[in-house]
């Protein structure tokens, strides 16, 4: 089949997005924990002693604090459905000893076929048939493999983009808490 590397191409392709998307999961864990030793930092400096619960300053600064918790549990719920893509796994070719026996098996079908019919150089003819529906079914595998991976990848970079969105959330109201810690 003559589009047989280019299916080849694109479920490959895929595999190397999924490395790369893995590879953008790994600063995860050091930047939540990061959020939450500075965020904790900053709680324990900021004093309640001199502050009502009438006071503005007072309401600013919990609203801040829900935020920003807010966002990172957000961004840790996406981040977890990046990471485990939604528990599903991605497709791979068969074993090689799978494939050869699909192979054989188209063949010896083929053989039996074109016996019962007593149809002139059945081994050669079930030689040449059969690497040709072995080819056509690797192009299959490619094909269906291929376009299950790329939509695990996209439903993966789409959860990373949005968890991406509350973690400059939760980096923003950590900002102005520390600010509003220092000011007061």
């Amino acid at each position: 089949m003559k589009n047989k590397e280019f299916f080849k191409d694109l479920y490959y392709d895929e595999l190397k997005r999924k490395e790369i998307i893995d590879s953008k999961i790994n600063y995860l864990t050091p930047i939540l924990t990061t959020l939450i030793g500075a965020f904790l930092y900053l709680f324990k400096e900021f004093r309640l002693d001199n502050m009502s619960t009438n006071d503005s300053f007072f309401v600013i600064y919990n609203v801040l604090i829900a935020f920003f918790v807010s966002a990172i549990v957000v961004y840790g719920l996406f981040s977890f459905i990046t990471f485990f893509n939604f528990f599903k796994t991605y497709k791979r070719l068969p074993s090689p000893k799978t494939l050869k026996e699909q192979h054989k098996d188209f063949y010896n079908h083929l053989l039996l076929k074109y016996s019962i019919k007593k149809i002139k150089k059945a081994k050669k003819k079930a030689i040449i048939n059969s690497n040709i529906e072995f080819e056509e079914s690797i192009v299959k595998y490619y094909i269906d493999y291929g376009n299950k991976n790329q939509k695990l990848n996209n439903n993966r970079l789409i959860s990373y983009s949005q968890g991406k969105i509350y973690l400059t959330i939760a980096i923003l109201s950590l900002v102005v808490i520390g600010i509003l810690t220092n000011l007061h």
